[in-house]
């Protein structure tokens, strides 16, 4: 072997030592007592790794019994952590031969750590790892870690970097990614390549994916060029800062989506990057903003929380002149949200967007954030009376109350005076036409009529015993407490039906209103003399799976959604496949890209002159008084089977 070569191996056992030194110095280990009585008796013993050989040395001096055997293996642990090997073995010699279950657990930790770090062979198998708790199977991956390391085993490695990850404490946890991130990297692509992955091994595929993902992002097209010889030569450009650091941002955010249950998910910018350069996003002419989103990502709404994530990710590429952010991304099901809180803010967030369920919303409100937050949902009256009005939080959710209350503006500009509502009888519903009336009230307009029904199913029953849906409902009170009464009075001076309801239940709605005018055996003859006032309709009912006999039946009927649907956007093609199929969670992904458009503007929210998004993909966005966005819809109609923006057909 070569001076070169042993300067090299020596250096790399250096370092593999001290790398794990550094780790177990970290890891605090209760010992449990040997008796119940003995426990009362003596002080409670707990190793801290802040402390010196010296310090335990000291208490040992005035020790009895089983304590001092505690205290014994605590100055063990100690010394191997200074690296006094010597020390550590005279003093493993002393050790009492008499031992408690959960001391000799300890005694054999320390005797494989210490046999590894002298590079003496040592069968870890002795050991099991199914009895130690979780603290100290952390501190048996590391040592395996350790000794595999000095096997060259990359396979075995990458086995204890999982385990590690298993097991080891929020506080921990950073440090750990860190280290795993480092080894991956670290490997060749052919090392890479060779490393055993099995089915159900997911997190190790991740990482794997990761290494790959990087390290493409990182790759420049070679460019031809003159050199001052004046010949042609191949080169490949530098990459700048700012084009490096946008580059593995897009990276770890297209492997968030792709891994979003991943142990890293959390930490792997921070990993990456480094803590320091990522809160301080490269440079100061970039403009770079540090956002903790907050989603759920597992769980029954991880549906939801992953369509607005993907929207919120991919928006910088459809908007490539608005300032670019580094993003953290929470999932608010598998962690507490003073817990979250906590991480975003010492990962450096200057922005909290979200949370999404409404509950969460509540109680961040409730808890008085020190960041500002664009929360995705709204607060309902009954809890804006919890707590007072929090300059610090803006709410932008797509909820029913928003859609009825545009709905309302919409129909009074097309000079209707006396609309009637049908929705359903539950919560959604009620508090749809409560807004909807709130908002015709504020405009001095004249009485609002509701008519609740309870399912598609009751509508289907009724319909098939040829009974149809009479133009009549109940007063709404101006306080909008209750309805005037139980009793659906009829009225002849209703002149605008506003149906919020899914499509199947507007399958029923519309024919049954019509039952009211031809067909109906039971009806009046002033009742067939009664046209059915025009239909207005939420995006509730428009879905991607609408056939033309669909569009045909529907024929006149106004409905209300999102520009990203009904304004022919080329953004709309770019979509995921399983995005484009479900207009529900179209609707999600376009919140998330407007959503990440506000952040970018989220200091001037409160000031800015309304609109605040001119092209919104969830609408024209206004703010109002209480930092509440409000959006603008786009208003189309069923015409001849297709459908048409409603400027368009006024300009026919």
């Amino acid at each position: 072997m070569s001076g070169k070569q042993v300067i090299i191996s020596l250096n790399y056992w250096i370092k593999a030592v001290i790398t794990i030194q550094l780790v177990l110095l970290s890891v605090g280990c209760n010992l449990d007592q040997s008796s119940s009585t003995e426990a009362t008796a003596r002080q409670t013993v707990v190793y801290n790794p802040n402390n010196s050989s010296a310090y335990y040395r000291q208490l040992l001096q005035n020790a009895k019994g089983s304590t001092k055997v505690d205290l014994q293996l605590m100055l063990i642990r100690a010394l191997l952590a200074e690296n006094r090997l010597t020390d550590a073995e005279n003093q493993l010699a002393t050790l009492h031969t008499s031992l408690n279950a959960e001391q000799q657990k300890e005694k054999q930790l320390i005797h494989a750590e210490l046999a590894i770090k002298q590079q003496q062979p040592f069968n870890l198998a002795v050991i099991d790892a199914n009895t130690l708790n979780v603290q100290q199977k952390f501190r048996y991956y590391q040592i395996k870690l350790l000794q595999d390391q000095q096997n060259r085993d990359i396979n075995a490695q990458a086995s204890d970097y999982m385990a590690l990850e298993t097991f080891s404490t929020p506080s921990l946890k950073q440090s750990v990614i860190n280290q795993t991130w480092q080894f991956f990297n670290s490997l060749s692509d052919n090392d890479l390549q060779n490393i055993v992955v099995y089915a159900n091994e997911l997190n190790l595929q991740g990482w794997i994916q990761l290494v790959y993902i990087y390290r493409q992002s990182l790759m420049v097209e070679p460019i031809n060029q003159i050199n001052s010889e004046g010949e042609t030569e191949t080169v490949i450009p530098d990459l700048s800062e700012q084009e490096r650091h946008r580059r593995i941002s897009k990276a770890i955010s297209d492997w968030q989506i792709q891994y979003p249950t991943h142990p890293a998910v959390m930490y792997v910018k921070n990993a990456i990057f480094g803590i320091k350069q990522n809160i301080a996003a490269n440079d100061e002419g970039s403009h770079a903003s540090n956002v903790a989103l907050l989603l759920p990502l597992t769980g029954t709404s991880k549906v939801f929380g992953e369509a607005i994530r993907a929207g919120y990710m991919d928006a910088a590429n459809f908007y490539p002149d608005e300032n670019r952010q580094n993003i953290q991304v929470f999932d608010t099901t598998a962690d507490s949200l003073p817990s979250i809180l906590s991480q975003a803010k010492q990962q450096g967030a200057q922005l909290i967007v979200g949370p999404l369920l409404k509950n969460d919303v509540v109680n961040l409100t409730r808890s008085n954030p020190s960041l500002p937050v664009l929360a995705l949902n709204k607060v309902h009256d009954q809890h804006l009376t919890l707590f007072p009005s929090n300059n610090t939080i803006c709410y932008f959710a797509l909820s029913p109350e928003e859609e009825a209350i545009d709905a309302a503006k919409h129909i009074m500009g097309q000079n209707k005076h006396v609309p009637l509502i049908i929705t359903t009888d539950n919560a959604v519903g009620r508090r749809a036409a409560k807004a909807f009336a709130t908002s015709w009230y504020a405009a001095a307009a004249g009485p609002v009529y509701v008519q609740y029904f309870s399912s598609a199913a009751q509508l289907k029953q009724q319909m098939n015993t040829g009974i149809g849906l009479k133009v009549e409902g109940q007063l709404l009170k101006t306080n909008l407490i209750n309805t005037s009464s139980d009793t659906l009075m009829p009225t002849s001076d209703i002149d605008a039906i506003y149906v919020f309801a899914t499509q199947e239940e507007l399958d029923f709605i519309k024919p049954m209103l019509e039952m009211n005018t031809t067909g109906n055996k039971v009806k009046t003859k002033m009742e067939t003399n009664v046209a059915v006032p025009p239909l207005y309709s939420s995006s509730r009912s428009h879905s991607a799976n609408t056939t033309t006999d669909y569009r045909l039946e529907m024929e006149g009927m106004q409905f209300s959604d999102i520009p990203l649907l009904m304004n022919n956007n080329t953004i709309y093609s770019q979509l995921p496949s399983n995005i484009q199929q479900d207009y529900s969670l179209v609707r999600l992904y376009a919140m998330g890209m407007d959503a990440w458009r506000l952040a970018n503007h989220f200091d001037k929210l409160r000031s800015q002159q309304n609109p605040v998004l001119e092209d919104g993909l969830t609408g024209k966005i206004f703010v109002d008084s209480d930092c509440e966005i409000q959006r603008q819809l786009i208003w189309s109609r069923y015409h001849k089977g297709d459908i048409q923006l409603i400027d368009q057909l006024s300009s026919n």
